[in-house]
C-alpha cells in the first residue's frame, strides 16, 4: 500500500512538471479585446483594441509585456504575469486608472487553451481578452501608415493676449510607435505651449481615436477632449467633426 501511494504521488508530481516543461509561451502574441479609458469612440464608449505583447517564460514563471501601449498600460510595461499551474496561469493583470501614475495589480487567471492560444476572462464577459501567438518571422501589421515627421496644423482655435478668439496655423511634430500616435507643438500659443502635447491617440483602421488638449482664456491648466481624426492619406489628417482643423505635411513651402 505504501509503495502504491508513493507511486501515485510521483505520477501526479511528474504530470504537473511535465505540463510546464511541455509549454513554451515565449514570443510575440496579439491580444484581442483590450479596452482602456484613454481610447474612446465619438460616443464616449471604450474602443476594443488589438495590441501586441511579448511573453517571456522561465520555467513556470510567465511575464507578458506590452509592445503596443495605451494609457492604461504603456509600451514596455507589464500587462500581466504569473505562474503556470496545469492549464492555467495564476497571477495578476495590470491597469492604470485615469488619475493614477502607476499601474495597479489585479488578481487574474489566464487559461492556456493551447500553445498558440490564451484566454483571459477574469473580469467578466465584457472584458475578455484572447491572446493569439504571432508565428515566428511574421510581424503583426499595426498600421498601414507612417505619420512620423513635421506637420502643419491648420485651423487651430485659440485666443490672443487680450482674450480675443484667433484661428492659427501652427507646426507640430508627430511621433508614431506601432499604432500609438502623439502630436507635440512646435509652434506654441496661449492654449497649448511649445513642446506640449496637442493631441494623442491610437490608429484604428483609418482613424486616430484619442484626446486633444486646449484651454479657455485665463484658465491655468488645459482641458482634455475626446477626438477622432481621419487619416485621409499619408500627408493629410482631418478632424472628423470639424475638417477645417487639419494637418498637412510634405508642403512645397
Amino acid at each position: 500500500m505504501k509503495s502504491l501511494l508513493v507511486s501515485i504521488v510521483a505520477i501526479v508530481l511528474l504530470a504537473g512538471c511535465g505540463k510546464t516543461q511541455d509549454i513554451d509561451l515565449n514570443g510575440k502574441w496579439l491580444g484581442k479585446g483590450y479596452k482602456c479609458w484613454g481610447n474612446l469612440d465619438e460616443d464616449g464608449q471604450e474602443l476594443i483594441l488589438d495590441e501586441e505583447i511579448f511573453i517571456s517564460q522561465d520555467g513556470d514563471k510567465v511575464v507578458a509585456t506590452k509592445i503596443t501601449g495605451d494609457e492604461c498600460v504603456k509600451a514596455g510595461e507589464k500587462t500581466w504575469e504569473g505562474r503556470i499551474s496545469g492549464d492555467w496561469i495564476e497571477g495578476v493583470a495590470y491597469g492604470r486608472s485615469p488619475n493614477s501614475s502607476k499601474p495597479e495589480a489585479f488578481k487574474t487567471r489566464i487559461e492556456i487553451k493551447s500553445i498558440n492560444l490564451l484566454y483571459l476572462d477574469s473580469f467578466g464577459p465584457d472584458a475578455v481578452i484572447e491572446f493569439v501567438r504571432i508565428p515566428e518571422g511574421q510581424e503583426s501589421k499595426e498600421s498601414d501608415y507612417d505619420l512620423n515627421g513635421k506637420w502643419l496644423g491648420r485651423g487651430y482655435d485659440c485666443f490672443d493676449d487680450n482674450g480675443n478668439p484667433v484661428i492659427l496655423d501652427e507646426w507640430v511634430s508627430i511621433s508614431q510607435t506601432n499604432s500609438i500616435v502623439t502630436a507635440i507643438k512646435l509652434t506654441g500659443d496661449n492654449c497649448i505651449g511649445e513642446g506640449q502635447i496637442t493631441w494623442k491617440g491610437q490608429i484604428v483602421r483609418n482613424e486616430i481615436k484619442g484626446v486633444s488638449y486646449g484651454k479657455f482664456p485665463y484658465q491655468k491648466n488645459a482641458n482634455e477632449y475626446p477626438v477622432t481624426l481621419l487619416i485621409k492619406n499619408q500627408n493629410l489628417i482631418l478632424d472628423k467633426e470639424d475638417p477645417s482643423w487639419r494637418f498637412e505635411r510634405n508642403l512645397d513651402n
